[in-house]
């Protein structure tokens, strides 16, 4: 259920905008609280700035014509609509681009999963314009990498970073699971050879999830897309990854559990412990329940058998992203994530890995600082082990010279 706990603790900025991107229609009750957040003041600047990092400004502008359009000042909603034209207009460049691609490399043999992106939009909203997204993502079979450049090259796309040449891309890509290209209109993609960056105990191919793909179509073409039980599992290490650091993470998964209500939770599960992510799904399935009351009761069941741990998480977590409180905490992020990523996963090993590779394994944006010769590529290794190393003993040096100015101050203040 709902954490009022944590409604007591929001700016109204941000309970409005939990109120407007949830995806059951307004009882009389919610009805009921937009009225009274309306009456205070809302900043609506606060409003619209938090509605943009958390990727839901589309979420926010649909609600507001639906059921506020008169209800918000006049600029207000002008300038959240130009923003959503703004990025209706962007959806339709890439939903174009990734079409396009989709199509050129299905012509050829390459067999394509689009992941995220406006098919993810369209398949949970309607339209590709629902959700904001910085490039386009697509999953090829590792053995198809080669060829797909190939192909993707021949048609005058650019591998980014911009110059680097394709022997010293091609060793980045063995070790990280994605490279970015650029199509010929501009328009980012990243091509992965593995689902969700080495999050799980191994990676999961194409290969693995080929069981679990429908036939579908986007921009009136031939795609694939995962089933409602592969997507609920890629949704939620999607956001784990993340941290859920965004309200689209959480509203994405809830979406899609109210336009799916028959999913087969025994698979869901099943396919979990295979890849040993069902703490993580507890958990982000926790999330949504503590913020929109939405799981079906055999998930609730489910939580309920695991105690009160991931109810707790997920408000804790939730809090640090939500509230101001978090802008108070100085840990340093290594340490919380150490904390969380521990939770959520289902095995210490498989927590070591994952943090190991994200520390360590070099992506090509490494060689934009520096620009070894392949003879010496696993110097990138000891580059990018370095700038962790130093980030993080920089941020404690911050940390610790903010503790001993807030000491010093005390002291004064109380001598005085």
């Amino acid at each position: 259920m709902q954490n009022t706990e944590l409604n007591d603790s929001l700016k109204p900025e941000i309970e409005f905008l939990l109120a407007c991107i949830r995806p059951q229609p307004w009882a009389e009750k919610e009805r009921a609280h937009i009225d009274s957040l309306l009456k205070n003041e809302i900043n609506w600047e606060d409003l619209i700035e938090s509605a943009l990092y958390h990727k839901c400004i589309s979420l926010l502008y649909k609600s507001i014509v639906d059921n506020l359009k008169t209800d918000i000042p006049k600029d207000v909603l002008a300038k959240i609509g130009a923003i959503q034209k703004s990025i209706a207009i962007r959806g339709l460049d890439q939903s174009g681009s990734l079409a396009y691609t989709v199509t050129l490399l299905n012509e050829t043999g390459v067999d394509v999963l689009p992941i995220k992106g406006p098919v993810l939009a369209q398949r949970l909203y309607g339209s590709y314009t629902m959700r904001s997204y910085g490039d386009i993502d697509i999953l090829v079979r590792k053995q198809d990498i080669k060829k797909s450049l190939d192909i993707l090259l021949e048609n005058n796309y650019v591998l980014l970073p911009e110059g680097i040449p394709r022997h010293i891309y091609d060793q980045f890509l063995k070790h990280a699971y994605h490279g970015r290209i650029r199509d010929p209109y501009g328009n980012m993609i990243e091509l992965h050879w593995e689902l969700t960056g080495f999050y799980v105990s191994k990676g999961i191919m194409y290969n693995d999830i080929e069981p679990y793909l429908i036939e579908t179509e986007f921009c009136g073409r031939p795609s694939l897309d995962l089933s409602d039980e592969m997507l609920v599992i890629y949704l939620c290490i999607h956001g784990i990854k993340h941290n859920y650091q965004k309200l689209d993470y959480i509203c994405s998964i809830a979406r899609l559990l109210q336009k799916a209500p028959s999913i087969d939770w025994q698979m869901v599960f099943d396919i979990g412990k295979r890849f040993k992510i069902n703490r993580g799904l507890l958990f982000s399935l926790a999330l949504v329940d503590n913020l929109f009351a939405l799981p079906p009761s055999k998930i609730r069941d489910e939580l309920s058998a695991h105690g009160p741990d991931f109810s707790d998480l997920a408000g804790e977590l939730i809090r640090w992203n939500l509230t101001p409180e978090s802008e108070k905490d100085t840990s340093h992020p290594l340490q919380k994530n150490a904390l969380y990523y521990s939770t959520v996963f289902d095995s210490k090993m498989t927590y070591i890995s994952f943090f190991l590779h994200s520390k360590i394994v070099p992506h090509t944006d490494e060689w934009e600082s520096v620009k070894f010769p392949k003879t010496l590529f696993y110097f990138y290794f000891l580059k990018k082990m370095y700038r962790v190393f130093s980030l993080f003993i920089s941020n404690r040096l911050h940390i610790m010279n903010h503790k001993m100015t807030n000491s010093f101050q005390k002291t004064f203040k109380e001598k005085k």
